[in-house]
């Protein structure tokens, strides 16, 4: 009996040594199977950084055109704003003068002559080619 359990203990330790080294290969394999996830994971964080540093730049250059543009569009509705209110100054509305008061005249001349009667001389300054 002696002899069946030095046996056993033999096979044991065989058995121990076979599945410590099956261990120990499954091991190695998961070990380089984790360092090339490792590696994997790495360069894609590094792929990340670089396209989050070229997104944030492009997204800097992106909000500073929208602000630019936005700016000049403020500007150029000030200034259509601004024409619209001098073009309405410079053309003053005549009311009440009948159809055909004109009589044949050139119509200019004759705004040109009421404005005088009415208004006097001097009170609107002269444009180019208006003689009064």
């Amino acid at each position: 009996m002696d002899h069946l359990s030095a046996e056993f203990a033999k096979q044991r330790a065989s058995l121990k040594d076979d599945v410590s080294l099956l261990i120990q290969d499954a091991v190695k394999l998961l070990q380089a199977s984790l360092d090339s996830l490792q590696s994997t994971v790495n360069s894609f964080q590094s792929r990340l950084t670089s396209v989050e540093s070229v997104a944030g730049e492009w997204l800097m250059t992106a909000e500073s055109n929208v602000r630019a543009l936005q700016n000049q569009n403020q500007q150029l509705l000030d200034c259509l704003d601004d024409l619209e209110n001098r073009s309405q100054r410079a053309n003053p509305r005549i009311l009440n003068i009948r159809k055909g008061s004109e009589d044949g005249k050139d119509l200019l001349k004759f705004m040109s002559e009421l404005l005088m009667q009415v208004v006097g001389p001097g009170v609107f300054p002269l444009s180019h080619g208006i003689n009064f």
